[in-house]
């Protein structure tokens, strides 16, 4: 019979907890779920995400092209 390695059981274990503790929570909250903040404050996380991610392809962007003015884009 093969034994398991010690990263193998850690692994198994980590993905039965990962498996049972949201089931376990599901079947003991039986009220509805709570907001944990309130909608201009989740617009303004959201916002934010998008702008960040805008900024962050333009400033991609700008390496690009000032890399490939210099003739080192591959």
């Amino acid at each position: 019979m093969k034994r398991w390695s010690l990263k193998t059981r850690v692994a198994l274990a980590a993905a039965a907890l990962a498996l049972a503790l949201p089931a376990a929570r599901a079947a003991q909250s039986t009220e509805s779920p709570r907001w944990l903040v309130d909608l201009p404050l989740l617009r303004l996380v959201i916002y934010g995400s998008v702008a960040g991610l805008a900024l962050s392809v333009l400033v991609l962007l700008l390496i690009w092209w000032n890399e490939w003015r210099r003739g080192d884009v591959w």
